[in-house]
């Protein structure tokens, strides 16, 4: 009898141990399980939160006319554009940093002597030539308002000429860098931007147009220095289903300046109609009033199709 009851004794102890370290055992796996899900459940988040937004869009565009034969007005024709445009943006809470690299070269070549083979002893006739590069670094304020600081530079990569013989325009020849401080408003695709200290450099650096004292300089001065006040409104939305619509509009006002009608003035419109995943109908349309250039309006319109692809 003794026997027995030690034999049970030992066998409810071995039988008690046996459970509490299979429950421990089970606890442990679930706070390990638990702090494995909450590790990856942290990476998973931290690499969708990343503050850095990267979109870039290459584009081609070609058009190509051939006539023989041909009882009506024409001339053959072979054209391209290639066009880049890089957004590189960095956005917390607070802060907000935008950088924008805007590119785009075409040229035209022409048979307007009707001989078959196009012109090589002109000029290329250029579709559109645009070296731009914006940065600008907001932090928030209150609300929808936020403090801004824009830098803005412009140019161009080639010559071009007017009526194939009169050298108008150059690489840096006009290139216009432009430094703003002020404070935006955004809502619903919706951006005003307000600078008062805005100071605005007009570079002309060939040595060809600088002598004509052309772009609101001097004869022989290369360079044009203006201090006044910048504004920009731009507003992005879609308009229905696969077609969206991008709009610019820019005044700077030079302090120096007497009359307002010296008010620099740009507008820019791009309507883009998707077709498929890579090609699109666009309609872009840009109007400048700058009289230290010319005292007309400048007005500028493409319609077409463009094979695009973005990475």
């Amino acid at each position: 009898m003794k026997y027995q009851f030690f034999t049970l004794l030992v066998l409810s102890i071995f039988i008690l141990s046996n459970s509490l370290h299979a429950q421990g055992s089970s606890n442990l796996n679930e706070e390990a399980a638990a702090v494995a899900q909450k590790n990856t459940t942290t990476k998973v988040d931290t690499a969708q939160k990343t503050p850095w937004v990267i979109n870039n869009k290459a584009v081609v565009t070609a058009e190509e006319a051939f006539y023989k034969n041909w009882t009506k007005d024409g001339f053959n024709s072979l054209a391209f554009t290639a066009i880049f445009l890089g957004k590189y943006n960095y956005i917390t809470d607070l802060n907000k940093w935008e950088n924008t690299i805007d590119l785009a070269f075409g040229l035209m070549a022409q048979d307007l002597d009707g001989d078959g083979k196009l012109d090589e002893s002109l000029h290329p006739h250029k579709t559109d030539d645009k070296l731009n590069f914006t940065s600008s670094y907001s932090r928030k304020a209150f609300e929808n308002f936020n403090y801004n600081a824009t830098f803005d530079f412009r140019s161009q990569f080639s010559e071009t000429y007017k009526d194939d013989s009169i050298l108008t325009a150059n690489i840096f020849a006009p290139a216009y860098l432009l430094t703003a401080i002020g404070m935006t408003y955004e809502n619903k695709g919706f951006a005003a931007l307000v600078a008062p200290i805005t100071g605005k450099i007009t570079l002309v650096t060939d040595e060809r147009l600088s002598a004509q004292g052309v772009y609101g300089l001097q004869p022989g001065e290369k360079s044009l220095w203006e201090f006044g006040a910048y504004s920009k409104l731009t507003f992005s939305s879609g308009i229905v289903t696969n077609v969206s619509l991008d709009t610019k509009l820019e005044f700077f006002y030079d302090y120096a300046s007497i009359l307002f009608k010296d008010t620099y003035i740009n507008w820019e419109v791009l309507i883009n109609m998707k077709v498929n995943k890579y090609l699109s109908a666009f309609f872009a349309m840009q109007t400048i009033y700058d009289n230290k250039v010319t005292q007309d309006i400048q007005f500028k319109e493409k319609l077409g199709l463009m094979l695009a692809v973005e990475f």
